[in-house]
């Protein structure tokens, strides 16, 4: 009977008489076709040639878990060609783990955190290590369309962690039936640079552009009178015929990848006219 059977690996052994030859040849031959009738594979014992009767072994490797295969032996000499029995034996079945992609976050800029994983049901057997997997990520939610790829994302939003392939540096993929389990990977929206809105002196009853600057990302600047008899439309602000100050506010919309903006507010003082300085030359 086979021994020392796992998920992949087993080990051929087999009786031989030799009826008085001393250069007996001694083969195993395997299939998972019970009658032995195709998908044969002959190997030859380890101790063969026999000179004398003996035990006769082959270890057997690559075998598919939870298979049974079938066997028998084979010795020929001078005398004769006899095949043994056909036998069989099952390999063990594989051990069943969860792989879960850990969850991951980070603030939009920053550097990407490392990617891990946790077994989180099952176990592995002995000595046997799993070094890494492979992440693929793709959009979740509302986030705009990404994936899926191994590339890691850069834009904020919302996405998969799906892992997949696990490397072992010790044992085999194949003594083990693996669950991957996705995780969520978070990249937050930040705050915007300071919006910058200077204070001015305007004449009336005239229109202006009015500028801010700063903030982040591609959200539109808006404008809007806080206090005063001013109107502004879109970035057009026009005065009345009278002394006043009038008040502005400027805010920059968010993004995908910034929040909206603190609000900055310049002060617009208007005057019925802006004094001017002339300086004379001396005549000549």
């Amino acid at each position: 009977a086979a021994s020392s059977i796992a998920k992949t690996t087993a080990t051929l052994n087999g009786t031989i008489t030799t009826g008085g030859s001393t250069d007996t040849t001694v083969t195993f031959t395997y299939s998972t076709n019970s009658s032995l009738s195709s998908g044969n594979t002959t190997v030859t014992a380890i101790e063969s040639p026999l000179a004398s009767n003996g035990t006769v072994t082959f270890p057997l490797t690559g075998l598919t878990a939870s298979t049974t295969y079938y066997y028998r032996v084979t010795a020929t000499n001078a005398n004769s060609s006899v095949n043994g029995s056909i036998v069989n034996f099952t390999t063990a079945s594989p051990i069943a783990i969860t792989i879960d992609a850990d969850d991951k976050s980070k603030n939009y800029l920053a550097s990407n955190p490392t990617f891990s994983f946790t077994i989180t049901s099952g176990s592995l057997s002995g000595s046997d290590t799993i070094t890494a997997v492979t992440y693929t990520y793709a959009s979740s939610g509302g986030t705009p369309s990404y994936g899926p790829t191994t590339t890691v994302p850069t834009e904020a939003g919302t996405y998969t962690i799906t892992p997949s392939a696990a490397v072992f540096s010790v044992g085999t993929p194949g003594d083990y039936s693996i669950t991957y389990t996705t995780g969520t990977y978070t990249i937050n929206q930040i705050a915007q640079a300071t919006l910058s809105f200077a204070d001015r002196t305007l004449s009336q009853n005239t229109t202006y552009t009015v500028a801010a600057t700063g903030g982040s990302g591609t959200g539109s600047i808006t404008y809007s009178v806080q206090s005063g008899t001013c109107t502004i439309s879109t970035n057009q602000l026009a005065t009345k015929g009278l002394n006043e100050t009038c008040v502005i506010r400027a805010s920059k919309a968010s993004d995908r990848n910034y929040l909206i903006s603190n609000n900055a507010d310049a002060t617009m003082v208007v005057n019925s006219s802006i004094a001017q300085t002339i300086t004379f030359a001396d005549p000549a």
